[in-house]
């Protein structure tokens, strides 16, 4: 046998079998590695090899729950993104939900972000936090912190507000529920008005970024409050209309004019 031409036969096949039984895997991320419910999931990545007309399947599982599917064409340099709305009946348990992308025939990959559901107060078990009285004695805010360490709480007599201090690992929210008693937000003829909730992203921050926040609950003695915050954020702080028995309601409208008057000179919101 002519082994110098068996050789020549066979390392061809070994050389090049591997290029072409091999796909290239998908590459696949999130915009943020927790969400919640409401935000915008931004799915992209790159299929390694284009074919053209094949479209990419991008699918979100929770368990074993199909939460939601999208396809997307993929451009030409194999580059493709899908975006997501956390929101609808699908979207309502806390838990690692999975990021599922397909293209082709086997070339499937995947990423996990987590995802906080939205909250009835029933639901809710509260932690109490004793905040201090600027004069002696404490009162009592309940709380539920997601993604994150709620450090301190501490009543600012003079801005009417509650300042919160958290550690925030992740994208989540804060939940407080407010004594009445201690800090309320009302206009002139005495029914509810809403809190001026302040983010200050690093410890540094003299000015907060206005948010959005969500009432899930009121008594006649407390209102309930769900407040989002980013990874990384330092402190929350709510702002009222009147805040421990020393200062007045009129006051504290004139205050909260002031600090809408610094919000809207300031580019940064977080408003929905």
């Amino acid at each position: 046998m002519d082994y110098k031409l068996l050789i020549l036969l066979v390392l061809p096949v070994i050389l090049f079998t591997p290029a072409f039984a091999q796909t290239p895997a998908i590459t696949i991320t999130t915009d943020g590695n927790s969400y919640v419910s409401g935000d915008a999931i931004v799915v992209s990545g790159n299929v390694g090899l284009f074919q053209p007309g094949t479209p990419i399947i991008v699918q979100i599982w929770h368990d074993s729950t199909l939460v939601d599917v999208a396809q997307e064409t993929v451009a030409e340099d194999g580059g493709f993104s899908a975006t997501f709305r956390a929101q609808g009946p699908l979207w309502s348990e806390d838990g690692t939900y999975t990021v599922r992308a397909s293209y082709g025939v086997d070339n499937i990959s995947e990423t996990t972000f987590t995802f906080y559901g939205d909250i009835e107060l029933s639901d809710i078990e509260l932690t109490v936090y004793d905040v201090n009285l600027p004069d002696g004695g404490t009162f009592d805010v309940g709380y539920m912190i997601k993604g994150g360490e709620l450090t301190k709480i501490e009543i600012i007599p003079e801005n009417f507000s509650l300042l919160a201090e958290i550690s925030a690992n992740t994208n989540g929210y804060l939940v407080l529920e407010l004594p009445n008693e201690q800090i309320l937000s009302e206009k002139m003829d005495g029914s509810d008005e809403r809190f001026i909730i302040l983010i200050y992203e690093t410890d540094e921050d003299e000015i907060g970024i206005e948010t959005s926040y969500e009432e899930i609950g009121s008594t006649s003695n407390t209102r309930t409050i769900k407040i989002p915050f980013d990874i990384g954020d330092k402190r929350i702080e709510i702002i009222g209309t009147w805040a421990i028995p020393e200062f007045g309601a009129i006051a504290g409208l004139v205050l909260a004019a002031a600090i809408i008057s610094i919000i809207v000179l300031s580019a940064k919101t977080r408003l929905n």
